[in-house]
């Protein structure tokens, strides 16, 4: 009872998620507790996941446009952990909102730096590793609620246009592309999972 009723929140930042207060991460291999959801979780019927897309490049360091996109250098996303436990049977899940889905703000000058030169590409790919693990799921009314823009708003936003050291005139369109292209990629997953219903 305590599963079918009770809506649950789930974070995921880079190759971890947080669930009832426990961190499980795709890194530590070592100890299968910390890298396996417990059972209870296939119970969950509302989950509410806030997922930071973790940018794996840094300023200055961004792979060259003339080369393929080379394999990303993260483990796999915390994502993947929901995958993992969902593949092996059947399960609850009918709800799942999807909040957030945006780059950490310190990471935002990386991004920013990347869609000037490959209009997206990078921010194409991180979003895929994140979110294509959600593709499993099977029966659920997927949603996603788009209150956190790229960059943020007000204050927040006008401190990440300072810290990418462009002017606002470069740094705003990059912000409404990546929006478009987050929404575009948000969207096409919502219709996939509901083609699975």
């Amino acid at each position: 009872m305590f599963y079918g009723t009770a809506r649950f929140s789930m974070s995921v930042t880079g190759s971890s998620c947080s669930f009832l207060g426990v961190k499980f991460s795709t890194e530590d291999l070592d100890n299968a507790t910390a890298n396996k959801l417990p059972p209870g979780f296939r119970f969950v019927r509302s989950l509410h996941i806030t997922v930071n897309l973790r940018w794996p490049w840094n300023p200055g360091k961004q792979p060259t446009l003339d080369s393929a996109l080379p394999p990303l250098p993260l483990a796999p996303p915390g994502t993947t952990l929901i995958a993992e436990c969902l593949s092996t049977g059947s399960y609850e899940l009918r709800q799942v909102t999807l909040h957030g889905v945006v780059p950490l703000t310190h990471q935002m000058r990386a991004v920013i730096d990347s869609t000037v030169e490959d209009r997206g590409k990078l921010f194409r790919a991180v979003l895929k590793l994140h979110l294509a693990p959600l593709r499993i799921l099977r029966g659920v009314d997927l949603k996603f609620d788009d209150l956190r823009k790229i960059g943020g708003l007000g204050d927040n936003r006008w401190s990440v246009i300072r810290d990418s050291l462009r002017p606002a005139e470069e740094v705003l369109p990059v912000f409404a592309r990546l929006e478009r292209i987050r929404m575009r990629f948000l969207r096409k997953l919502v219709e996939q999972v509901s083609q699975h219903a």
